[in-house]
């Protein structure tokens, strides 16, 4: 999970999943039966397990990133860049800091006048008959 956190790491296993991906449909373009014990079946068997446990490692390392992540580059795209350039050490310096915070956002629905007439499917669909 470690190794599996960096992005270099993130990058490598995105290319594995997708190289593992094209041999996975290659295999199953021959109409491959997993039950009868060829050759052939048993490579696709082993294709499934080997990306499944490749994306579990990928998973685990997205999440192990993510939680290790200064607060500043969780905010979004800004926030990434201002933490890949060290704003926050700037700002230090004159005693400001960058803070991420989360603004909770409640929309309320309303309804344009003279739209309460259409609330079914069958409103829509108009007369067929």
């Amino acid at each position: 999970e470690y190794v599996a956190s960096f992005g270099l790491a993130q990058l490598s296993l995105k290319l594995a999943d997708k190289s593992l991906s094209i041999a996975e449909k290659t295999t199953k373009f021959f109409k491959v039966d997993v039950k009868d014990g060829s050759m052939l079946g048993q490579t696709y068997s082993r294709l499934r397990k080997t990306r499944r446990a490749l994306r579990a490692v990928k998973r685990a390392g997205e999440r192990k990133s993510y939680l290790e992540k200064d607060p500043v580059a969780r905010a979004g795209v800004i926030g990434t860049v201002a933490s890949m350039i060290s704003v926050n050490s700037l700002l230090g310096m004159v005693g400001l800091k960058l803070v991420a915070d989360k603004k909770h956002v409640t929309v309320a629905e309303e309804t344009p006048e003279g739209d309460e007439q259409h609330r079914q499917i069958s409103d829509l669909k108009g007369d067929l008959a």
